[in-house]
């Protein structure tokens, strides 16, 4: 009997082993299987379909968020210095992946930064986890990533749709005045140090480039595309500057020195007026709500200079 008992109890036991252990694999299978797998995205957690209080680390990241209608509860100082969010992050806290106690009493349910974000780990034990890689995707793909993880595509879609339609309207005006060959130059200061930017690394590039299609002079293409942004000095500045300048500094002071040098005054675009100086707050930025911001500053900038 004592032997009978003993064999009952181990098969019951060993039932209830493979019951869990069934139980455990059905589960993970289905966590893994509900989020989409995405080239430079990476999930830690049970990733929420539809989150309420969410934390954006990376203000690369934060627009688009935003777009899909999520409540933003902790965000970048960057963000909150962007003027494009001011509706938007009203009552939102600016934190740091290092502002861990900070995050963790903002009660969020998710949490989005960069996949270069040393305290992922630690992160990820506050709330489920997003990294994303930035610039593994365009920014129109980067719209429609965050739609499928979130079952938003139609969203993303539309939007790209609108988009498309604004810069058509909006590029006619503007090449109106500065006819199709022109060609632009973006720069800007970041410290005391200049630089000319490229075709995806925000200042205006993805809708001067990209979207509207004008030229950047050879050695930009050559020398800084593929980078993204190029630091210059004042004595090669004439090298990479083109028809049009689009100057982004986030401080205006820092640039103060440079207008007044000969290299600056004898700059075509400058002799002829061509200058576009603009806030780099608004600007560093390349996800929808901003770029939408970004067109009309850009295209009310060109037409004023007629």
């Amino acid at each position: 009997m004592k032997k009978f008992l003993s064999f009952t109890v181990l098969c019951f036991v060993s039932i209830l082993l493979v019951a869990c252990s069934g139980t455990k694999q059905e589960t993970n299978q289905t966590s893994l299987s509900s989020m989409p797998s995405i080239d430079g995205v990476a999930y830690y957690g049970d990733i929420p379909q539809a989150p309420k209080r969410v934390v954006s680390l990376n203000f690369a990241n934060t627009g688009y968020l935003l777009k899909l209608g999520f409540s933003i509860v902790g965000a970048t100082s960057y963000d909150l210095a962007n003027p494009a969010f001011s509706s938007y992050l009203e009552e939102t806290q600016a934190v740091t992946s290092e502002d861990l106690e900070a995050i963790a009493a903002l009660e969020p349910d998710l949490i989005v930064t960069g996949s270069n974000d040393t305290n992922i780990e630690q992160l990820s034990e506050i709330a489920p986890t997003i990294a994303i890689e930035y610039g593994k995707h365009s920014y129109k793909d980067t719209l429609a990533v965050f739609g499928k993880i979130f079952n938003q595509e139609e969203l993303a879609t539309e939007w790209t749709s609108q988009w498309d339609k604004a810069i058509e309207t909006a590029g006619k005006d503007m090449k109106a005045l500065t006819g199709n060959a022109a060609s632009f130059t973006i720069m800007g200061y970041l410290g005391a140090d200049l630089y000319v930017f490229g075709q995806n690394w925000g200042r205006g590039g993805e809708i001067i480039y990209q979207e509207l299609g004008y030229a950047a002079p050879q050695s930009v293409q050559d020398d800084v595309f593929e980078a993204g942004y190029l630091a210059v000095s004042t004595e090669v500045l004439s090298q990479y500057a083109g028809d049009y300048i689009i100057m982004a500094n986030e401080d205006s002071s820092a640039a103060s020195s440079l207008y007044e040098t000969d290299v600056w005054q004898n700059l075509a675009a400058v002799q002829d007026g061509h200058l576009i100086q603009l806030d780099a707050k608004s600007f560093i930025f390349n996800d929808p709500i901003s770029l939408e911001y970004q067109l009309g500053i850009l295209h009310d900038a060109i037409l004023a200079l007629q």
